[in-house]
């Protein structure tokens, strides 16, 4: 009974691991790592204090289209190993051609996003920026230079975002604003999910 299980099993993986046929050709299905996914469409920081940096990149290229690098925009903001403030963001983007500033708001305020912005948060005691690139009532999607792609719920969130002691303005954003009217809904959503349970048992198996 043993042997015949481990040969079903074994049968059963072959045969889920071989190429499909349609008609006399067959092809593969491609799937995409878990680190591809986690890490689409985000410009990951090289360095410990560049996720200033890598943020920006990350926004410019994912939203805006700007094929700009991480180390380009270090450059621009000619900060040696120090880590970028709010200011030198700004200052940056307007070299780059882009309008941008920094707004204390409420929770409820962040909620009204229909672009993405930069987020300045406290991730494990440490200065940190990441990209808010989705939100809805529920949830708020991350494109983060260092942790990539996360869902989270505003419980989460706000724990690392509510910095300030305002009794409303709790948390920091840089807002950039786009030359030209866009609607890159590819990058930005307010519609986004948290993912099954059965379909993180899923990517975590093809990592």
């Amino acid at each position: 009974m043993k042997l015949f299980s481990f040969l079903f099993i074994l049968t059963s993986s072959i045969a889920y691991a071989s190429p499909i046929y349609f008609n006399q050709y067959h092809d593969t299905i491609k799937v995409k790592s878990w680190k591809k996914i986690r890490d689409q469409n985000i410009i990951k920081q090289d360095l410990d204090f560049s996720c200033g940096a890598a943020s920006i990149a990350t926004l410019l290229n994912g939203y805006y289209n700007q094929k700009i690098t991480e180390q380009e925009v270090l450059k621009i903001m000619d900060k040696g190993d120090l880590m970028a403030s709010f200011d030198d963001m700004q200052r940056a983007l307007d070299q780059l051609g882009f309008h941008a500033k920094g707004y204390a708001i409420s929770l409820e305020i962040l909620q009204t996003l229909k672009l993405p912005v930069i987020a300045y948060i406290k991730h494990r005691k440490n200065d940190h920026f990441t990209v808010i690139s989705g939100i809805n009532k529920n949830f708020i999607r991350i494109s983060d230079p260092a942790l990539g792609q996360k869902i989270l719920s505003y419980s989460q969130f706000t724990k690392m975002w509510q910095t300030r002691t305002d009794e409303h303005l709790r948390g920091k954003i840089l807002v950039i604003f786009p030359k030209d009217p866009i609607n890159n809904s590819i990058f930005f959503s307010n519609d986004i999910k948290q993912p099954t349970a059965q379909a993180i048992k899923f990517l975590i198996s093809q990592r």
